[in-house]
């Protein structure tokens, strides 16, 4: 996986064996202490899709980090058309995937 910002999202990335050929999965944690609960979680999703016998052999893993629900300081809160805004533009503008 590799960190990086757009906007006002924060996420981590790790491309599939795949590529950009198919949709990613996209993982959005819930409320808590951010993306460290699902650990485990995020690591059956990586062995299925190195798993060719998976529907799921060759998908990327997209973990969008919600900052605003995961216990750490903001300088302001984060409205819901905005965080919707910004991940759609970092799917457009970073990941150009040939379908959809």
């Amino acid at each position: 996986f590799y960190r990086s910002k757009h906007r006002s999202v924060t996420y981590q990335f790790r491309e599939g064996a795949l590529g950009f050929d198919v949709e990613p999965l996209v993982f959005i944690h819930g409320l808590g202490v951010g993306p460290l609960p699902y650990a485990k979680f995020v690591g059956d999703l990586i062995e299925k899709t190195q798993d060719e016998n998976s529907s799921l052999y060759g998908r990327s893993i997209l973990c969008v980090e919600l900052h605003a629900v995961s216990q750490r300081f903001m300088p302001q809160e984060l409205h819901c058309d905005e965080f919707v805004a910004d991940v759609r533009s970092l799917m457009k503008d970073h990941f150009q995937f040939s379908k959809g």
